[in-house]
């Protein structure tokens, strides 16, 4: 099992996640990502960290580590933009990018207050916001392979993993995707990992990962979780870290 670490850029200010990603990378994690939010988590006096700007400052400040958003709300940006946002770190990080995306929020879900303070509304129907997700990435993916002349163009068209809450949105992952990622608690999380892995067992670059609040004791060997998520077709775990969390420093090496 691959272990990746999470930043919550919304609960804390930059030099702390920073000291944290920078400990992640000496534990071991393979990737580090953030959200894609606009809105905080609760601390009036901490500002949430634009996504592609925090990507930027994470791809100077490391050198080993892959970075990644998990997930980019599809929604948010003009997505000739979100190529070029995407660009922008792929290069700066010497090709250490996975652009993690999702369809965004319902009009009536959690996130949806923060996309309509800044003017986006939100289809209601899921299978409208699945399809600007797959145009979207069609976008991208035309700029990346140097399509359009003018647009900025990867030193390597980065990874792209679907965020995903639905056995639909799966399916759609598969033909247009590298990975996707599921909450751990899911409930229908075995369903949705046996429909994706019986179409990607062919392909050897496939990423199955689900995310989880911070417990370091997944990360002891034998754990009956990760165990259980391995057998499944689960081959990576992403922990959500906070500074409540508790120090990064202290677990030891990971990914050995």
């Amino acid at each position: 099992m691959i272990f990746d670490i999470q930043m919550n850029q919304g609960t804390a200010p930059w030099p702390v996640v920073r000291a944290a990603l920078h400990q992640a990378e000496d534990a071991g994690f393979a990737n580090a990502w953030v959200l894609d939010h606009i809105s905080s988590f609760g601390d009036p006096d901490i500002s949430m960290l634009e996504c592609f700007t925090t990507l930027g400052a994470m791809a100077e400040s490391t050198s080993r580590i892959g970075i990644g958003s998990l997930v980019v709300n599809a929604q948010l940006r003009n997505p000739s933009l979100l190529a070029a946002c995407a660009t922008s770190v792929q290069n700066i990080s010497g090709g250490r990018f996975t652009l993690g995306i999702g369809a965004g929020a319902a009009p009536t879900g959690r996130w949806s207050a923060e996309m309509q303070e800044i003017g986006i509304v939100s289809p209601a129907r899921m299978s409208e916001r699945h399809e600007h997700l797959r145009q979207v990435l069609a976008t991208c993916r035309s700029h990346w392979s140097g399509e359009k002349q003018n647009m900025p163009k990867p030193i390597t068209p980065p990874p792209v993993v679907l965020g995903v809450n639905s056995v639909e949105l799966a399916d759609t992952a598969v033909g247009i995707a590298d990975g996707v990622n599921i909450r751990s608690n899911h409930p229908k999380l075995e369903e949705i990992v046996t429909r994706v892995r019986s179409k990607t067992a062919n392909r050897p670059d496939w990423s199955t990962s689900v995310w989880a609040m911070w417990n370091t004791a997944l990360l002891n060997d034998g754990d009956s979780r990760v165990t259980r998520w391995a057998e499944i077709g689960i081959n990576r775990v992403v922990l959500v870290w906070t500074p409540k969390a508790g120090s990064i420093a202290e677990i030891g090496r990971v990914n050995q």
